[in-house]
């Protein structure tokens, strides 16, 4: 077991099984403000490492997949990935140490549609403020952003581009950090 004071890091959650074989500590370097996993990281949410310099209530992201985790933080830092259509208990518990405001853009399908409502409803009982995103037009996720970028429509990027860039925005503070997918 790693040794953290207040210099190295900060401890913000420790989840121990013995029966399950699930052991991990998630802490915070204060000095380089990043976040590491010490252990077993199959349920932490993908992303979480690019954070950086990132306070407690700043909205978090929620998507499905890690492709769309990327490409949704290319334009709003703070995007985590389930890895799976809803949040998990453990997700909730790491969560609730970062966040007490999060925003769901689940994929545009029935899983997605079915998990946005049941944790539009779950999350609120945890003390969450939670918004939701719908993807743009016809994509079932915010990953095939990049497809239509490398396909070269540039007219349906850009137009998409526009509509994620105005429905992150509409979620963050004024202090909240943003930055132009073209910066």
């Amino acid at each position: 077991f790693p040794s953290h004071d207040k210099e190295e890091g900060e401890l913000l959650l420790i989840e121990n099984r013995v029966l399950d074989d699930i052991a991990f500590i998630l802490v915070r370097s204060l000095k380089q403000k990043r976040f590491y996993v010490v252990g077993e990281k199959r349920f932490i949410p993908y992303g979480l490492g690019k954070f950086g310099d990132f306070k407690y209530g700043k909205p978090i992201i929620l998507v499905e997949g890690s492709f769309d985790r990327d490409v949704l933080g290319t334009i709003y830092p703070y995007v985590l990935a389930n890895l799976g259509s809803s949040v998990s208990y453990r997700t909730i518990q790491i969560l609730s140490k970062l966040t007490n405001r999060l925003v769901l853009c689940y994929d545009k399908d029935d899983t997605g549609e079915s998990s946005t409502r049941r944790d539009m409803y779950k999350l609120p009982k945890e003390g969450f403020s939670v918004s939701s995103i719908a993807n743009y037009g016809r994509f079932k996720d915010v990953g095939e952003l990049e497809e239509v970028r490398q396909s070269g429509d540039e007219f349906e990027y850009n137009m998409a581009i526009d509509y994620y860039e105005s429905s992150v925005k509409q979620f963050l503070d004024r202090r909240d950090q943003y930055r132009d997918l073209g910066n």
